[in-house]
């Protein structure tokens, strides 16, 4: 009877074990589901590219003017808008939201060909070139960006100044004249060219070094009213400088701002020409770098209103007869009005 009784237990227990056994041995554990890819739109929401503004050969001009932080602004978004080619010209590079803007363009395929004058802080790219010259230095400021053209006071630099730039469009002489220069400088040949001045669609372009300074004082002297500089660097012994001199004499109002800026704390390097012109009845001011906390870096002249001189060329022996500098001069209405505009701006600012 009680070894019965015993069966009936193991019977149970084996009917409860058996089972469990089984399950344990036969059981699946669920599996993880599958992860989907990061480019599912349920999951991950790809982030849209910023939008890119049209580029300047949209623009139903064919020329305009920049200043300042515009010019920046210009020269990254028409290298992101680039189909084919940028060439150029700069005396200092080290803007590094421009060199990353290259850098993107040559990996989509766009030919760069970039020279410098100057030691650049840039890591190498490819189509990036130093050039040095025996005698003076590689001063000119200029960009070919499919058919956009740009001439500038400013360098690819990060340092902060004010300056001035002029881009055209639908320019083939003058496109065709700058190709000249940059397939000189991959040469590297510093022939000298357009002395007595090149015309293209809206002006006439000057190299140095040459002549060209001495052209480039005729067309100062042609004014009858009123002179306007706006200058980085001037000294007294030059054919411009010598141009004004005679503008005093013959009572033209000249007035001009300069920038102050001097070597190891000696006196303002402009200071001589200021005074020169101050002392001879017209009027002159510096611009201070420390209080504007920027460089004033222009180049240009007003004659009249109605004559732009302008370039990469500081006023000096060594802008006219040592250094690759271009100058052009025109008077197309639209752009000389742009930096009329600009100058009353900055005669208002200084009272003058």
């Amino acid at each position: 009877m009680k070894r019965q009784k015993s069966f009936k237990i193991i019977e149970k227990i084996l009917l409860i074990i058996i089972p469990l056994i089984f399950f344990l041995f036969t059981y699946e554990k669920p599996q993880k589901e599958e992860e989907k890819p990061e480019n599912h739109t349920e999951t991950v929401q790809q982030e849209n590219p910023p939008e890119k503004k049209p580029s300047i050969s949209e623009n139903q001009n064919n020329y305009g003017t920049l200043f300042n932080e515009e010019i920046t602004d210009f020269i990254i978004n028409e290298i992101n808008n680039a189909q084919s080619e940028i060439k150029g010209v700069t005396y200092t590079f080290s803007n590094k939201k421009i060199a990353a803007a290259l850098k993107e363009a040559t990996e989509r395929g766009v030919n760069v060909s970039i020279f410098y004058g100057k030691g650049s802080n840039i890591q190498h790219m490819d189509g990036v070139y130093l050039r040095t010259m025996d005698r003076g230095i590689l001063h000119e400021k200029f960009l070919i960006i499919d058919d956009i053209i740009l001439i500038s006071s400013s360098n690819l630099s990060s340092d902060k100044s004010s300056n001035s730039a002029i881009w055209f469009k639908n320019a083939p002489n003058l496109k065709t004249i700058l190709e000249k220069e940059i397939s000189d400088l991959f040469a590297p040949v510093y022939n000298k060219k357009c002395e007595k001045g090149c015309s293209f669609e809206y002006g006439k372009i000057y190299f140095s070094p040459g002549k060209n300074c001495t052209e480039i004082k005729k067309e100062i002297t042609t004014g009858q009213k009123e002179t306007f500089l706006a200058l980085y660097t001037a000294t007294l012994k030059n054919p411009m400088m010598s141009g004004i001199k005679q503008q005093l004499t013959k009572k033209v109002k000249v007035s001009s701002i300069m920038d102050n800026w001097n070597v190891e704390e000696e006196m303002p390097v402009n200071k001589k020409a200021c005074s020169y012109i101050k002392n001879r009845g017209g009027k002159c001011e510096m611009w201070d770098e420390k209080e504007q906390g920027k460089k004033f870096h222009h180049k240009f002249a007003l004659i009249d209103n109605k004559k732009l001189i302008f370039g990469s060329m500081n006023w000096t022996s060594s802008g006219c007869y040592k250094n690759r500098e271009i100058t052009i001069v025109t008077e197309n209405e639209e752009i000389v009005s742009g930096f009329v505009k600009y100058k009353d701006e900055l005669k208002s600012s200084f009272g003058l």
